[in-house]
């Protein structure tokens, strides 16, 4: 699989700027939840909600960024899904996703990820005390600089990390981690990536992986044992990995440890056999596999990846190969690249997990130990490369743009390198050298003086402008305090200025989104400094004149005292807060970001290490000190106009070919020129600024007053009623607590220690887009959006919130979905700056600003309390501004675009419209009716559904109960009663239960065959298959449908339980108690999805050998009477037709002839289980399963739900599912299907086009009909309406 390359698709929001950079684990643990989109303004870090906004292909963030990863988000890698599921996330995965931009600035830091272990076994190491770092900024003018002395501390190594290299030259690194207890995962890392190929090699790592991989014996041992295994190419290296339990049970029941059974598995990878079969399976796979990542997003990202390494082989060695090479390689010469560099003295092996260390090791020379060390490499002498100053890196060589060159004296550059870096800045001469050893290196020569040459890549599917500047630097490897000191002053200007930018994107801004950043990156061998900037085309100029005149001031003039203290406050609590997760991060976030520090030399520390390495750094510095490093990172800029400094390495800018009015509908030509470019980046680099002038807010201790407080429990008189219904007050089992208050609030909370200090609430209201009205769609979904854009509460405005937010580490996410509004909140349960001293050089030298800011916060909640607060104040006081509600409508716009013209979301679009019959709750919001909705609109659309009596809150987190009860009573408890109006569902309106029937289905085959046709440059092709399903508590589709005459047809059962009686009447006692119980559709479903795409990976992939892979998800709903399934598989325009057929062959195999087995189902119940394991252990994971347990909307769910989801699970059987299987819409006549093709404009021809390309494959299933049905042919997808 090749690498992973991060979603730039969205900006930023304010407050998920500044957590994201100091914020710890809490900021983004749970797997699986979507990824953030934000606008760059408002007060809370969210997903955006329903009404499909697009979001980044990663389905999950890591926990712990490292400020030393690479990645702006703006730059895409090839990407490729991974085929089974994992648990873990590739490293550019970890930077990956939008709302995450700046959580790889300073995030990291205090995470063990920043500075992690280098090549050599550190010894013992004894930092500085607080108080000799204070004595030493005490000295007297002019002394000896004992602060310099004490920065020259070494930084202590992880005690736990052990490392060592076999005599046959494989190195290892192992780490005990018992995150989650009783599993590890293995990575084994080959140094050989796409940039080692040679000219007729180019995806040759790429296929390696392959069949070293996917034709192992020994790996297929791993399956059927809750394992995820898989692996990846890059630029720089082939990685293989296996994430398992510590232990699986035998044929006899007994433990069997799977640590030999994976390294068995990955020793194998380095002893591969290569048959005929295996390659042309896998050439076939790569094949098709080139199809699908085809994407725009895809070929943006070549185009900024060419043009920031023109210099070097990178911009050319893309791990997906060329397609005429992959075509003609014969098994010898896959047999040679594997020979060369396959070699454990060209391999690292990694073990992090729920292991003893000893053991492990022992193991490692067990399996790998008998291996020989390879010969030279291919060539002989090695190239004088990057590489040699760290193996890890691509052989590849840069025109490094500013910074600091080499400034450490063991690195291992060779010395004809070292000279041309420092003679960067010596003009012309200098860069015909360069290019010269470049060239000898095996890259590309680049004539002439060095000057900013801008690329421009324009397509029809592309709807904005996007703007894209770098600047190249070396790695500097963090061994030392000084290092790190360094490494954080760094940090903390880069989100200054960040700061700033958004600060500016909250009055009408020429950008919708805008980042700057610097991270090192191990995959290209250099610091990467980027600014990228996302804006509307008829704005381009104005917004990349003022990006380039912010980074100009910041370098100019620097930061002011009242920047740097509160970013050094922020950041010194997050290391206290990450230093209470102790062993608590995940094996996954561990071992990335150990091989990424191995990489580029840092020292890899254990969290309170880390923890007291930032307050010594930050305790330390000085205002002067940050403004000389933020002047260093601007230089490219800020000195562009008089070229006293090199010149940025690369500008980019990919935007629309044509645009169109959307008062007029005329669409015309998008004309822009590199010229009219540089042009604008030369005026603003040339115009006068002046100093940024900050203005002095009042930041709240507390957003509500003791007072007010006191006044508001008194008229409220709050209580806990005696009466929770069916359910009991406390359930030993899980721990969870259910309580109601007498304004109807529901209230769960759960103590938990899995993640110290840290705390996750949840309020779930059922409705969501279910209720909108016909005439006002999209109301609820913007509306949600216009909350996470502003931010006022009562007297204080949306700045002032932020701050305090800011202060007290919370991060807020409101969004919604087609049933349900649902706000998360995380924060830290205590207060952050307890019994802490938060004085710093700055102030701390000159007396009473420490002390007297240390009394302030005094004054001001814990953690806990503030969460309470802003709680009360949303549900009460919330101000709706238009200002917010013109940026949510934007975003949406923007959003719908984005979908119409991508092939994957125009195709997703259609089938839609066929499974909904058209209802525009389930569709993306079309721009006309975004443009109709008013603030009171959406205003009205959600404070409807905000009555206490559909309301519930979720809590989980280290904290005390009676504490939390006592919160809850002041700040729930005091929120008037309100009630839900009739027929809008809720206790008091519309009856107890809220199950709505899902938009009537239609028998029509011309309505459930679509054809989608979207002009493009390179020719692709997605198959969709949907159906209805049970909802996620067993309520069945209305069965009855309407036909072609317009009459109803006949009822069924409107359970599932019902539906099994009627079909299994006589099942024994036992069976009949399981699918009784609440939980078991939504335990069937899942096991099932996990079956079906097994199958249909080893069907249309492995048998069959027509796409990468396919992808069948359940779509479960609470609220509608069903749910529904979709299947996604991408295809080459010409094997379409036959992709579908092998779909539907797949369903009717596993409905007949080779119905679901006892294996298929043992395998996925280890799936499930393991995966519910893994998640225990977050409070996120917990607030999910708990919200709903009271409400009345949703009466099937209740705690026996949550307690008894594990031994349902394990007690279900074949025959459960197989009759579950049959509630599942897989017929023919029931199924919508959609064939998406992009073919070269002017070929597509309509629907007769894909005629010959269907008539050449398989026979059709019964319903299709070449060329004719329902065919959606959009010319350009910008004028497609809804």
């Amino acid at each position: 699989m090749q690498r992973k390359l991060q979603q730039a698709v969205s900006p930023l929001l304010f407050l998920a700027l500044v957590l994201s950079l100091v914020a710890s684990s809490w900021a983004s643990v749970v797997a699986g939840r979507k990824s953030t989109i934000t606008s760059g303004r408002g007060l809370f870090a969210a997903p955006l909600p329903g009404g499909r906004l697009p979001s980044s292909s990663s389905s999950s963030t890591a926990a712990f960024q490292n400020p030393w990863l690479p990645r702006p988000m703006s730059r895409r890698q090839p990407q490729r899904p991974i085929t089974k599921p994992t648990t873990t996330t590739t490293m550019s995965e970890r930077t990956s996703g939008a709302g995450s931009g700046l959580l790889k600035n300073l995030q990291g830091l205090f995470k063990g990820t920043s500075i992690a272990g280098g090549g050599k076994q550190q010894k013992p190491v004894r930092l500085p005390t607080i108080q000799e770092v204070h004595q030493a900024m005490l000295a007297p003018e002019g002394a000896p600089t004992r602060l310099a002395q004490l920065m020259q501390t070494d930084l202590p190594e992880h005690p736990g990390l052990k490392k060592g290299v076999l005599p046959n030259g494989l190195r290892y690194a192992i780490l005990r981690n018992a995150a989650p207890p009783g599993r590890f995962d293995a990575f084994l890392e080959i140094f050989a990536g796409s940039a080692d190929e040679l000219e007729s090699q180019q995806g040759m790592a790429h296929i390696v992986e392959h069949i070293s991989y996917m034709g192992s014996r020994k790996r297929e041992r791993l399956f059927g044992t809750g394992s995820q295994t898989n692996a990846f190419t890059d630029f720089h290296h082939t990685v293989y990995f296996a994430c398992c339990p510590v232990d699986t049970l035998n044929l006899l029941g007994r433990p069997r440890p799977m640590l030999p059974m994976a390294l068995d598995a990955l020793s194998e990878v380095l002893e591969a056999r290569f048959e005929e079969s295996r390659l042309e399976k896998e050439r076939a796979a790569i094949l098709s596999e080139m199809s699908m990542v085809n994407t725009m997003d895809y070929r943006v990202e070549c185009q900024i990846l060419s043009a920031l390494h023109a210099e070097n082989k990178l911009a050319l060695r893309f791990p997906i190969g060329k397609e005429e090479l992959i075509r003609a390689w014969t098994l010898e010469d896959v047999k040679t690249f594997h020979r060369t560099h396959y070699r454990p003295d060209n391999a690292h092996i990694y073990i992090v997990g729920d292991v003893d260390v000893g053991q492990a090791e022992e193991m490692i020379r067990k399996h790998f130990g008998h291996l020989e060390p390879g010969g030279s490499r291919e060539g002989g002498k090695e190239a004088m490369t990057l590489k040699l100053q760290s193996r890890h890196f691509p052989p590849v060589t840069h025109y490094f743009s500013g910074g600091r060159f080499d400034r450490f004296a063991e690195a291992t550059l060779p010395a004809e390198l070292k000279e041309l870096g420092h003679s960067m800045k010596e003009g012309a001469e200098a860069a015909g050298a360069v290019a010269a050893a470049v060239t000898a290196a095996g890259g590309l020569a680049v004539p002439g003086p060095r000057t900013l040459r801008p690329r421009i890549f324009q397509h029809e599917n592309i709807q904005a402008f996007s703007f894209h500047l770098f600047a190249k630097r070396p790695i500097e490897a963090v061994q030392t305090l000084a290092d790190y000191r360094r490494s954080v002053m760094k940090r903390i200007a880069i989100l200054a200025l960040q700061i700033r930018l958004n600060v500016l994107a909250r009055d009408d801004p020429p950008f919708t989104f805008i980042e700057f950043n610097q991270l090192d990156s191990a995959r290209e061998a250099c610091a990467v400094c980027n600014l990228d900037v996302l804006a509307e085309p008829e704005k381009w100029e104005k917004a990349v004149a003022l990006a380039v005149r912010e980074i100009r001031r910041l370098g100019m003039y620097g930061l002011s005292e009242s920047e740097l203290n509160r970013y050094i406050t922020a950041m010194l609590r997050d290391s206290t807060q990450h230093a209470a997760q102790g062993e608590r991060i995940s094996n996954s976030d561990q071992l990335n970001q150990l091989m990424e520090s191995i990489a580029c030399g840092h020292v890899f520390m254990e969290p309170t290490q880390q923890c007291e390495a930032v307050e010594l750094v930050l305790k330390s510095i000085t205002v002067e000190e940050v403004n000389e490093v933020a002047a260093e990172i601007c230089e490219h800029l800020t000195d562009y106009s008089t070229g006293a400094s090199p010149p940025p390495s690369a500008c980019v800018a990919t935007c629309p070919s044509v645009t169109r009015d959307r008062a007029t509908g005329v669409s015309r030509p998008f004309d822009i020129s590199e010229t009219e470019m540089l042009r604008v980046i030369e005026d603003a680099a040339r115009e006068p600024l002046e100093p940024n002038h900050e203005k002095d807010m009042e930041v709240p201790q507390a957003l509500m007053s003791e007072e007010k407080v006191a006044a508001m429990v008194a008229a409220a008189s709050p209580s806990w009623e005696d009466d929770v219904g069916l359910h009991p007050s406390y359930e030993p089992q899980t721990g969870i607590h259910m309580k109601r208050l007498q304004n109807g609030i529901r209230f769960n909370y759960k103590v938990s220690r899995a993640e110290s200090h840290r705390g996750c609430l949840s309020i779930k209201i059922p409705g969501g887009r279910m209720l909108e009205e016909k005439d006002k769609p999209g109301a609820v979904a913007v509306g949600t959006r216009t909350m996470q854009e502003g931010g006022a509460l009562g007297a204080w405005s949306r700045e002032q919130v932020e701050l305090f937010c800011v202060d007290n580490l919370m991060m807020v996410e409101i969004n919604s979905s087609e049933d349900w509004i649902v706000m998360d909140f995380t924060f830290p349960t205590k207060s952050v700056s307890e019994d802490e001293d938060f004085s710093f050089a700055s102030s701390a030298l000159r007396g009473a600003a420490g002390e007297q800011d240390k009394e302030e916060r005094k004054a001001g909640v814990t953690g806990l309390e503030a969460i309470f607060q802003l709680v009360h104040l949303i549900m009460t006081d919330f101000k709706w501004e238009n200002d917010a509600l013109q940026r949510a409508k934007k975003l949406y716009a923007q959003g719908h675009d984005m979908t119409v013209n991508s092939l994957e979301g125009a195709g997703a679009e259609e089938i839609s419209k066929s499974m909904w019959d058209g209802d525009l709750r389930f569709l993306s919001i079309a721009r006309e009716d975004i443009e109709d909705l008013t603030l009171e609109d959406v205003k009205g659309a959600v404070t409807a559904q905000m009555t206490t009596d559909s309301t519930e809150v979720s809590i989980v987190g280290d904290f005390e109960g009676e504490e939390v009860e006592g919160l809850a009573l002041k700040y729930l408890g005091s929120i008037p009663e309100s009630k839900r109006k009739e027929g809008a569902g809720g206790r008091d309106g519309g009856g107890k239960e809220m199950i709505m029937p899902l938009p009537t289905a239609v028998t029509d085959p011309s309505k459930r065959f679509m054809q989608v046709h979207l002009p493009d440059s390179n020719p692709r092709a997605f198959v969709y298959v949907s159906g209805r399903t049970p909802n996620r508590w067993g309520y069945m589709p209305v069965s009855s449908v309407v036909g072609a005459t317009g009459e109803r047809e006949g009822e069924g059962p409107r359970r599932l339980v019902d539906y099994l009686a009627s079909v299994a009447p006589d099942a024994d006692e036992a069976a009949k108690v399981r699918r009784h119980q609440a939980g078991f559709p939504f335990a069937s479903l899942l096991l099932i999805q996990e079956i079906m795409n097994r199958r249909l990976f080893s069907n249309i992939r492995e048998k069959k050998q027509l796409t990468y892979d396919a992808n069948f998800r359940w779509h479960p709903y609470d609220l509608y009477e069903g749910g529904w399934y979709s299947v996604q598989i991408a295809a080459s325009p010409e094997s379409a037709a036959q992709v579908l057929y092998a779909c539907l062959e797949t369903f009717e195999e596993l409905k007949t002839d080779s119905p679901i087995s006892h294996d298929n189902l043992d395998s996925a119940k280890k799936v499930i289980v393991n995966k519910h394991n893994n998640e225990a252990q977050l409070n996120r994971y917990w607030t999910d399963l708990m919200s709903g347990i009271q409400l009345d909307a949703l009466p099937v769910k209740d705690i026996n739900f949550v307690r008894d989801f594990l031994p349902l699970v394990q007690s279900i059987t074949v025959k459960d599912l197989q009759l579950v299987l049959g509630t599942i819409e897989l017929d023919e006549s029931k199924i919508c299907t959609c064939l998406a093709i992009s073919e070269t404009t002017g070929s597509m021809g309509g629907p007769g086009g894909m005629e010959e390309g269907m008539e050449g494959g398989a026979p059709m299933p019964q319903h299709i009909k070449p060329g004719g049905g329902y065919s959606s042919t959009i010319p350009l997808a910008a004028e497609m309406g809804r």
